[in-house]
């Protein structure tokens, strides 16, 4: 529900990132309601986006005696975010360190598409040896972007290689030691992944251009530990980064002087 001015919009999303659900202030606009109610089966993982700033909206999971299980309230903003619903969506799945497998979630043996164009992303970027290492940074951040992320980006996405090149900094920096998480590997669009400090300067993913591509990132004194990856350099647009005081050692890859 919202203020009738707002203008937002939802999109329920299967495994595979195509749409099976959509709704937004245009079509509440023709019902004459800033309200909008769905029910769905929900037996597989679903990811829910949403837009709108300030528009609230209310998730709730029921049995099948109509018993409530759960339920989610969050809160839109400018920029898309993601929330992963539905009875079969498996929290920490990567921490099992499951193949990257383009299969189907629902075991039927259906290839999933988007899980198989991932992975060719995923092998261009990093090169497979890389990611049949299922302790490396990489594999783990190809492993979040393919099951635990919410937003359950398309690897044609803009977002899709920035998500992945954000998260293998954050795992080959130790990303569960930093001081300051600043909403990395979170449902929030990537260019959220900040915070502003003394209304003046803002740390993690400092600013997007028009694009929503990052063009401005300071992660300094925030515990980095480890290298910078290659993958980092997809970010193509970074102009400024500020990494001063933390722990990393090796090279600056090449590939971040192309971007």
């Amino acid at each position: 529900w919202n203020n009738v001015s707002s203008e937002w919009e939802w999109t329920l999303l299967d495994t595979e990132g195509v749409m099976v659900f959509h709704g937004s202030s245009k079509d509440a606009l023709t019902a004459m309601s800033s309200y909008q109610e769905l029910y769905v089966n929900a037996l597989g993982c679903f990811s829910f986006v949403y837009s709108g700033k300030d528009v609230h909206f209310r998730l709730s999971e029921e049995n099948a005696d109509g018993d409530e299980t759960d339920s989610h309230f969050v809160i839109g903003s400018l920029l898309n975010r993601g929330l992963l619903v539905g009875g079969v969506c498996v929290d920490n799945i990567c921490n099992w360190k499951p193949n990257l497998t383009p299969i189907s979630d629902d075991r039927s043996g259906i290839i999933n598409r988007r899980n198989i164009d991932a992975v060719h992303v995923f092998v261009d970027i990093s090169g497979s040896e890389v990611l049949v290492n299922r302790d490396s940074p990489q594999y783990h951040a190809a492993c979040w972007v393919l099951h635990e992320d919410p937003m359950r980006t398309m690897p044609t996405d803009a977002s899709f290689v920035q998500r992945y090149a954000l998260a293998s900094l954050y795992f080959a920096t130790m990303g569960e030691r930093w001081f300051e998480r600043y909403s990395f590997l979170s449902g929030h669009h990537e260019c959220e992944w900040g915070i502003l400090r003394d209304n003046k300067n803002t740390y993690g993913v400092s600013y997007c251009d028009e694009q929503y591509r990052i063009t401005a990132m300071d992660l300094s004194r925030n515990n980095l530990n480890g290298s910078i990856p290659k993958e980092f350099g997809r970010l193509l647009r970074l102009i400024q980064l500020n990494f001063w005081s933390n722990q990393l050692s090796g090279p600056i890859p090449d590939e971040l002087f192309d971007a």
